[in-house]
């Protein structure tokens, strides 16, 4: 079960972070295009709770879980990796993670893969709010 669990989570981050706002921003556009919510309505979602106290957060909370999850000699191989041009997916974290690590970064491993789609979803959520916002309907 555990190893389902970690394949699972480093399927999920070895897509780029982008693909994430790229879908969200689509199923929510999509959402709100289908179904026609009233203009206040729409602006207490984009000001309620879910986008300021769970989506901007996750954000930076995203990379401080990546610094205390990869190790100082980690996180330089994976920037080697990004410099010579290959895109900023992360496959290293099924190694890491069934490597001998403490639960404790195990633990910041998975709220990791968690916040990155979180994160990056939530910011396709709000664009998408925005985006009918700025419509008018």
């Amino acid at each position: 079960m555990i190893d389902r669990i970690n394949r699972t989570c480093a399927m999920v981050l070895k897509i780029h972070w982008g693909w994430y706002f790229f879908i969200f921003f689509i199923f929510w556009t999509v959402f709100f295009y289908l179904h026609p919510i009233h203009k206040s309505d729409k602006t207490y979602f984009i000001y309620s709770g879910i986008s300021w106290y769970v989506i901007f957060p996750s954000v930076f909370l995203v990379s401080w879980c990546k610094n205390i999850f990869y190790s100082k000699e980690d996180k330089q191989f994976l920037d080697n990796r990004v410099r010579v041009g290959i895109p900023a997916t992360d496959n290293y974290f099924y190694t890491k993670i069934n490597s001998d690590i403490s639960k404790s970064k195990k633990l910041f491993g998975y709220l990791y893969t968690l916040l990155k789609v979180v994160a990056f979803g939530g910011i396709g959520y709000v664009f998408a709010i925005g985006l009918h916002l700025s419509k008018g309907l």
